[in-house]
């Protein structure tokens, strides 16, 4: 008895975290629900609240892969692996893997962890993700570390930056801008520089 019952404590333990779980439905409709999040399950937008990340969906033959993005790469992948666990049944099973950019930003990795787990669970449950539940979490991982903290705003500022600088008129002018001597010269130090 008391074997039966440590079994069914770590069981739920580790549905608890989003890190496996079984359902009753079978692997082909899981796979279809989790390449194509339902609306009101998909929180992996929320992951990307850090400017410059972004994030694309990999469907596979038994899994899932979301892969996190930044300028200087994938800095990792969440996936969802899928198994048959009876008639109609899936077990599924997250995790994630460290990717080769950015080693040094640990919360990044955090962070879609939060945004995975969640919705794969909303998913599989058939339920609407707690948007709010996941921002606050992830408000809080990043008011935790100095470090993320650090990286939010000097990302916003360099936005921002970017945002209020005028416009290149020699990439973005009219087409009498575009001919000017300043930018002819422009494009000639450009080509210099290329080469």
């Amino acid at each position: 008895m008391r074997g039966k019952l440590a079994f069914a404590v770590i069981a739920l333990a580790l549905a608890g975290c989003g890190k496996s779980q079984t359902v009753e439905k079978p692997p082909a409709q899981v796979l279809m629900t989790l390449s194509s999040l339902p609306g009101d399950a998909d929180a992996m937008s929320l992951a990307t609240t850090m400017p410059g990340t972004s994030y694309w969906v990999e469907p596979g033959a038994n899994q899932v892969v979301w892969h996190f993005m930044r300028q200087s790469g994938e800095y990792g992948r969440y996936v969802a692996e899928l198994s048959e666990a009876g008639t109609n049944k899936t077990r599924v099973t997250t995790h994630f893997e460290d990717g080769p950019a950015d080693p040094g930003l640990k919360f990044l990795d955090e962070i879609a962890v939060i945004a995975g787990d969640a919705s794969v669970a909303a998913a599989l449950q058939g339920q609407a993700v707690d948007r709010s539940g996941v921002q606050a979490k992830i408000g809080q991982r990043i008011a935790s570390d100095p470090m993320a903290s650090m990286a939010t705003t000097m990302e916003s500022v360099a936005d921002e930056m970017d945002r209020m600088a005028p416009p290149d008129k020699c990439k973005t002018g009219t087409p009498r801008e575009m001919n000017s001597w300043v930018c002819q010269k422009q494009y000639e130090r450009e080509a210099a520089a290329g080469n």
